[in-house]
C-alpha cells in the first residue's frame, strides 16, 4: 500500500525557509475546508477547516516555494503523511506532517505580462478568419 496524500488549500502564513549547508527547506501551514452541508434529516453541519503542516525537503522545490508561495496562496500538494508525537503522558502532542513532493500553484499569475489576446485582437492582426476552408477537395 502506498502512503500518498493530496491536498488543495490556502497557505496560512508566509513559508519559513531554512538553509542547512547546501540544502534548502521550506515549511508552512495549509488550510483545507469542508463546505457546510445539510443531511437528509435536515441536520446542518457547519464548515470545517483543517490545518496541515507542510514540509518541503527538496532544495529545488523549496526554492520555488520561497519565490512564489505566500500567505493566501492556493496550492495543490502531493506528498506523504507522517504522524509525530512529542512529549509524554498528558503533555504529549501528536502532529501530522505532510511532506510535499509535488506542488502546483493554483493562483493566477501576478505578472506584468500583457493579457491574452482576444479573437478580435487576432482578427485585427491577421484579418478576418475565413470559415469556408475547403476540406481536401
Amino acid at each position: 500500500m502506498q502512503n500518498k496524500s493530496i491536498l488543495v488549500g490556502y497557505v496560512g502564513k508566509d513559508p519559513k525557509i531554512t538553509i542547512s549547508g547546501d540544502n534548502k527547506f521550506a515549511a508552512f501551514n495549509l488550510a483545507t475546508s469542508e463546505r457546510a452541508w445539510e443531511d437528509k434529516s435536515g441536520k446542518k453541519h457547519p464548515q470545517r477547516t483543517e490545518w496541515h503542516r507542510i514540509e518541503v525537503r527538496n532544495s529545488g522545490l523549496a526554492g520555488v516555494v520561497e519565490k512564489f508561495v505566500k500567505t493566501g496562496s492556493k496550492l495543490y500538494i502531493e506528498g506523504i503523511n507522517r504522524t509525530r508525537t512529542w512529549g509524554e503522558g498528558k503533555r504529549a502532542q501528536v502532529v501530522s506532517v505532510e511532506f510535499g513532493h509535488n506542488i502546483v500553484l493554483l493562483d493566477k499569475a501576478e505578472r506584468n505580462d500583457p493579457p491574452e489576446p482576444s479573437m478580435d485582437d487576432m482578427e485585427r492582426e491577421v484579418g478576418p478568419l475565413d470559415d469556408d476552408i475547403p476540406m481536401g477537395e
